[in-house]
């Protein structure tokens, strides 16, 4: 069986208050025991974040992305740390430069919470018991009585599963589309293998590194994406000297030019 550790890092300007909360979460038997999803045991790491004198948004989003975490728990209240850091406004900055990975804003305030949640970008998490307050509960017929911690973390460990299924279903599609490209087979869209190429070969930062697809397959397909583009636009420019040479008048007789 595969083993997965999640990364998870708890964001809080309180260090004890996040010491806390871990040591909430790892009473969890879902902590202890980890959860098996399609051959994968997926277990959860836990970290504490600290500032160490880091002033501004951008400062503590990019700190906080080189750790490169699978889930984030960010206190709502940063008001301890330099520059009064909010924890929707320092969640925005690390979905807008990172890679898509679940977020929880820990907090008392719901309703504030609630109305800077656009998209469902994030759930809110009561601090004092963790009981999810946004979103569908993880909860089914047989876990009638699950306690928040563990709730919260089978989110976690859903959501990440759910991520890694996605990549893996990327990554299948895009070998079945080449195989069909190479064979010369069945019309294949082009603009999907482009697209997916370009999906799977981004890093945690949203950059490009190593494509799926070897250099001279790339160079190929671009050939063959930019053929019948120019060919159009060749056609095109000639139907347009064509119609100017119709409109142009026929010089008479006689007459200089």
């Amino acid at each position: 069986m595969k083993k997965k550790l999640i990364k998870t890092l708890v964001v809080n300007d309180n260090d004890e208050a996040g010491i806390r909360i871990i040591l909430k979460l790892k009473k969890s038997s879902y902590f202890n025991d980890g959860k098996e999803i399609d051959g994968v045991l997926y277990t959860l790491v836990f970290r504490l974040y600290q500032n160490e004198g880091r002033k501004t948004l951008e400062e503590l989003g990019d700190s906080i992305i080189s750790m490169a975490p699978d889930a984030l728990i960010i206190d709502f209240d940063l008001s301890d740390w330099p520059d009064s850091v909010n924890g929707t406004e320092l969640q925005q900055y690390i979905r807008e430069h990172y890679r898509k990975v679940p977020i929880f804003i820990l907090t008392s305030y719901f309703e504030e919470c609630l109305d800077q949640d656009e998209g469902n970008a994030y759930d809110v998490v009561q601090a004092s018991t963790l009981e999810i307050k946004t979103s569908t509960s993880t909860k089914n017929q047989n876990e009638k009585d699950i306690r928040p911690a563990d709730e919260l973390i089978l989110k976690i460990i859903s959501l990440v599963s759910s991520d890694k299924t996605k990549k893996e279903k990327n990554e299948k599609r895009l070998k079945n589309l080449m195989a069909e490209l190479n064979s010369g087979g069945k019309k294949v869209d082009v603009q999907e293998i482009v697209d997916l190429n370009s999906e799977i070969s981004k890093d945690d930062f949203g950059l490009a590194h190593r494509s799926p697809i070897p250099d001279e397959a790339a160079k190929s397909l671009t050939a063959f994406e930019l053929g019948p583009a120019l060919e159009k636009m060749n056609s095109f420019l000639d139907c347009i000297e064509k119609n100017d040479n119709k409109k142009k008048p026929t010089p008479k007789k006689g007459t200089k030019n």
